[in-house]
């Protein structure tokens, strides 16, 4: 029966996220042709050549059977580390269970569907917390077991992205706006964003890249756009400045202290923003996390 180790496994991903067969032999404490050789077992056991070849030099780069073995290596690494970790922990405290929410979708996350969370995960420690747009990329990278409510096209390579859906970027327009011209309008075309519209910029960079790329089409030249990343911030500037703001429209209430916000959603070349939830490959939650990912369980705003 052929078989490959939990060893050769690591190895095998340890020169896959290096990059190069050195720094991966370097990062693994072994010599390059100890790790070569390992290679060469891994491919004759799995039959197919798991890297591209220059000839007969190999190059960091994976095969679509490569990228195949990695993906499944990687799963089987973190069930063994679960595994190992549950064996070995002698006082048998309750286990760690990092859930991350990025800071602009903190206010709209279901109070019910974290209370369901906590009743069903008796048997764990968990720690909700929340964070950057960069600070969740930043763990997510680092392989740190946490599961992540975030935004952007999101392609992690130690776990899977379950989309719950898109929000879509509009102009919220105060009650009591200088941009009386606009209170009956049903639409804006990007052409005639006012020049003082504050942008939220909690999201993801390429996200807001393309507003500013729509903006930019739309021959806003100055470009001398206030940036605003937190929502209670932006909330307090749109009940007191009365400036107008590109937003995810999820993000605001309609009716913040009893002042009526009109949400103006672009006439052409819309922006949404995806939104998702990141679950590393064999974390025990997974299977009750993936079975409740959708936005009318996980939000109590209406993605729309």
């Amino acid at each position: 029966m052929n078989t490959i180790s939990i060893k050769k496994m690591w190895v095998f991903v340890t020169v896959v996220d290096s990059g190069s067969f050195s720094e991966g032999a370097k990062n693994a404490f072994i010599t390059q042709p100890a790790a070569a050789s390992i290679i060469d077992e891994i491919e004759s056991t799995v039959g197919k050549e798991l890297f591209v070849r220059n000839g007969k030099n190999r190059r960091a780069i994976l095969t679509e059977k490569g990228q195949e073995a990695y993906d499944v290596f990687v799963r089987a690494l973190t069930v063994y580390d679960e595994a190992l970790s549950t064996l070995l922990s002698e006082d048998r405290k309750l286990k760690k269970q990092k859930i991350l929410i990025q800071s602009p979708y903190v206010d709209i996350v279901s109070a019910t569907w974290l209370n369901e969370v906590l009743q069903n995960e008796q048997q764990m420690r968990l720690m909700i917390e929340q964070g950057s747009w960069r600070d969740i990329i930043n763990a997510l990278e680092d392989r740190q077991d946490c599961i992540a409510l975030l935004d952007g096209d999101v392609k992690p390579k130690h776990g899977e992205f379950i989309s719950l859906g898109q929000i879509e970027m509009v102009l919220a327009l105060p009650r009591h706006s200088d941009e009386s011209a606009l209170s009956k309008a049903r639409d804006i075309d990007w052409e005639y964003i006012p020049e003082n519209t504050i942008i939220f910029s909690g999201i993801c960079p390429q996200t807001l890249q393309q507003v500013y790329s729509r903006l930019r089409a739309a021959n806003h030249l100055s470009m001398n756009f206030t940036e605003i990343g937190s929502t209670s911030v932006l909330r307090s500037c749109l009940e007191k400045s009365n400036l107008p703001a590109l937003v995810p429209r999820s993000l605001l209430p309609s009716s913040p202290n009893g002042e009526e916000i009109k949400f103006l959603p672009l006439s052409s070349s819309k922006v949404f923003v995806p939104l998702g939830l990141y679950i590393p490959h064999g974390n025990s939650l997974r299977k009750l996390f993936s079975e409740k990912a959708s936005a009318e369980l996980i939000l109590s705003e209406s993605l729309s």
